[in-house]
């Protein structure tokens, strides 16, 4: 995984309006490791790498093809 500090960081919010889906969607790729980001506390607010949504959004694209 990057460094955080190169790492483009976006909210739950800002994932799900990228993937167009809902936050509790959202956050079951996150534990799944469809997309990756991580917890600011063991219960909290996530972040999410905002590349690896990109990455996720392209995979689909490939497989429609």
């Amino acid at each position: 995984m990057a460094d955080s500090a190169t790492v483009a960081e976006i909210n739950i919010k800002e994932a799900a309006a990228l993937l167009r889906c809902s936050r509790d969607t959202t956050r079951r790729l996150l534990e799944s490791g469809d997309i990756e980001g991580y917890r600011l506390t063991p219960r909290g607010h996530w972040r999410v790498h905002r590349d690896s949504v990109v990455r996720y959004l392209a995979s689909l694209r490939r497989k429609d093809k």
